[in-house]
Order: structure tokens, then C-alpha cells, then sequence
């Protein structure tokens, strides 16, 4: 069994650079981004589901390490604030 121990749950670009890379990971990213033009009710619930949704295929598929993110190159969306921590 193969671990991932970290000092904190935000990474710095180098390492999460260096996770990227590990083939075993099979790292898959994952867009916290909904569409706020559909309305924050209805598009943040789906969203969510979504975003479970592809976590959950991906798992399926293999991968050991998800990354949420918050990044994208459209304005008219909004991301989905994570209220926990997580630790691996």
C-alpha cells in the first residue's frame, strides 16, 4: 500500500507538480466550478452532485488521488467553497 503523507492540505505549485507526475496516483483533477448564470440554488445542488459524481468515477477507474480545484479561464462561473478540511 502506497500513502501520500503531507504537513498541510495545500500544496505548494512543486509538489503538487511532483503528485501530478506519479503514474500510481493516477491523479485526476477535479473543477469546483459551477455556472452562477443557472442560479446558485439549482446549479450549486448540481454541481455538487456532479462534482461526487466524477470523485466517485474516477475512483472506479483507478485513481488514488483527487485534486480539487478552484482554477478556470471563464469568468461567469463560481466555484463551490469547500467548508471542511481534509487531510491525507
Amino acid at each position: 500500500m502506497n500513502q501520500v503523507i503531507l504537513s498541510n492540505p495545500v500544496l505548494n505549485e512543486g509538489a503538487l507538480e511532483e503528485l501530478m507526475k506519479d503514474q500510481y496516483l493516477k491523479p485526476k483533477v477535479l473543477s469546483t466550478y459551477f455556472d452562477i448564470r443557472k442560479g446558485v440554488e439549482g446549479s450549486l445542488q448540481k454541481a455538487l452532485y456532479y462534482l461526487c459524481e466524477a470523485a466517485d468515477d474516477a475512483v472506479r477507474s483507478g485513481s488514488q488521488l483527487l485534486v480539487l480545484s478552484d482554477r478556470s479561464d471563464r469568468l461567469v462561473k463560481c466555484h463551490i467553497v469547500s467548508s471542511r478540511k481534509f487531510s491525507l
